[in-house]
């Protein structure tokens, strides 16, 4: 089984869980919100292994990979998470 769709069940089951109680609009949102947080975790992963090898350890870029570019997608995609946990959480409560 893919990471992605384990991490959107665990997500949606959380998010079904959290909105129990609340309105249908309300459970639609943090479903949405749970969703699109696997999804930024998911391209968090593959921006990581593209600097990392089988083993999980970092390495240096290869020739045809640029260091900074990599990095940069590593950062950038690490702050969609946190932006898309805020978000889950916000719409979860």
């Amino acid at each position: 089984m893919h990471r992605h769709s384990v991490t959107a069940a665990v997500l949606a089951v959380v998010a079904i869980s959290c909105g129990a109680g609340a309105g249908a609009e309300s459970v639609a949102e943090c479903h949405a919100a749970a969703m699109a947080q696997a999804v930024a975790e998911d391209a968090y992963i593959a921006a990581l292994t593209v600097v990392s090898d089988d083993d999980g350890h970092r390495h240096a870029p290869s020739d045809d990979h640029d260091h900074a570019e990599i990095e940069e997608r590593v950062i950038a995609s690490r702050v969609d998470v946190i932006l898309a946990t805020e978000a889950t959480r916000r719409a979860c409560q």
